[in-house]
């Protein structure tokens, strides 16, 4: 992820290799979200963010555990929730599910169109 917060040139505010797009600060700055490909599927990390250094601090950590994918996070404006777009189908009440129509439709022979529209998810903080 690179950043300029104003206007100079950007530089890498985490080293890492991997693709990570989508980066949003928390309301007050002191946390910063974003997605992550360092793992299949996608997940949403979060680490402290140090406004007057412009640097991330600690050791990022990843948020959601979802076996469809997490994407996408927005901030709620008192910072105590995130609302994120994950894919899931409508009949599943809890993850478990999810993840075995995912693993159903990966071994079965017939590939069928899969019409899963994206869900909001929230996690509280």
């Amino acid at each position: 992820m690179d950043c300029a917060g104003d206007g100079s040139e950007s530089r890498r505010l985490n080293p890492t290799p991997n693709n990570e797009e989508r980066p949003r600060f928390s309301p007050d700055g002191k946390r910063l979200t974003w997605t992550s490909k360092a793992t299949d599927p996608t997940q949403i990390r979060i680490c402290d963010f140090e406004t007057e250094s412009g640097q991330l601090v600690r050791k990022p950590r990843q948020l959601t555990t979802i076996s469809t994918g997490a994407d996408d996070g927005i901030w709620s404006p008192d910072r105590k929730n995130i609302v994120f777009v994950s894919a899931v189908c409508p009949d599943c009440k809890d993850d478990a599910c999810n993840k075995k129509r995912d693993e159903e439709l990966k071994k079965s022979k017939v590939k069928l169109r899969r019409d899963k529209p994206p869900r909001l998810q929230q996690m509280r903080l």
